[in-house]
């Protein structure tokens, strides 16, 4: 069954139908609370997508590494290059 926003359905039962838990469900209800970046990419739904697009979760934390460093850099103006330990 799709999960359709304005379907109708409460968004307790949408969460369980997409395979989360009732707890997942009551944290992500409130504004502000946002998951982590592990959490996303345990998601079943991206985990899907990124077999499709050919993904890993290594890949995305590879680009996450180089954005982090590159912007550590560009703060830190010249001199040594800043390392970010993962």
């Amino acid at each position: 069954m799709a999960l359709r926003a304005g379907s109708g359905a409460a968004p307790d039962a949408m969460f369980r139908r997409a395979g989360c838990s009732g707890a997942d469900s009551a944290r992500w209800a409130q504004a502000g609370i946002e998951p982590t970046i592990g959490e996303m990419l345990d998601d079943p739904v991206i985990m899907a997508v990124m077999r499709r697009d050919g993904v890993t979760a290594g890949d995305i934390a590879a680009v996450i590494r180089d954005v982090m460093r590159r912007r550590i850099a560009a703060r830190s103006g010249p001199g040594p290059t800043a390392e970010v330990k993962t």
